[in-house]
């Protein structure tokens, strides 16, 4: 990282990318890199996501293991003299791989349901029942995970999720 007084502390890091709503997977192919926006879940300290069997995303699991993956927080751009942005972003580097465990991918079915369309979680069993034999689960087990913000010097953004603050 160049702006080394820009990190942020790891479980701070975490807690965006627990809290963050979407975010962008990133995976080597044959091609080249391939990024692609998605929704996930996490649970317990790995990053989840669903997916369809085949596709570029499952091609390119089948050339490289390795991925990334990022959230953006918030951000708001600023004019103090310069143009510059306050941002937050976490970024995390591991290894995915698919969830074979048919219990262990209706959990994380269920999770994503809660976290995205929590008013219809009476429908979810039924869909995941329907859809189960043709959906992927892939897993992404984080080797690091690092954060990076620029933050408002007058600490608008504290009332977040820790007292942390850049010094």
């Amino acid at each position: 990282m160049r702006r080394s007084d820009r990190a942020m502390p790891q479980d701070w890091a975490w807690q965006l990318i627990e809290d963050g709503e979407y975010g962008v997977l990133s995976l080597a192919t044959e091609e080249g890199p391939y990024g692609i926006p998605i929704s996930y879940v996490v649970r317990d300290t790995s990053i989840y996501f669903h997916s369809a069997a085949s596709g570029r995303k499952i091609t390119a699991l089948g050339f490289c293991q390795k991925a990334s993956f990022v959230v953006t927080g918030r951000t708001a751009p600023v004019f103090t003299g310069n143009f510059s942005t306050y941002f937050e972003s976490a970024m995390v580097h591991g290894s995915l791989h698919t969830v074979n465990d048919p219990d262990t991918k209706r959990i994380v079915l269920r999770l994503l349901a809660a976290k995205y369309l929590p008013d219809h979680l009476e429908h979810v069993e039924q869909a995941i029942t329907h859809s189960l034999s043709r959906t992927l689960v892939l897993c992404l087990e984080p080797e690091t995970v690092s954060g990076k913000a620029k933050l408002p010097e007058d600490g608008s953004w504290q009332e977040r999720r820790c007292k942390w603050t850049r010094t």
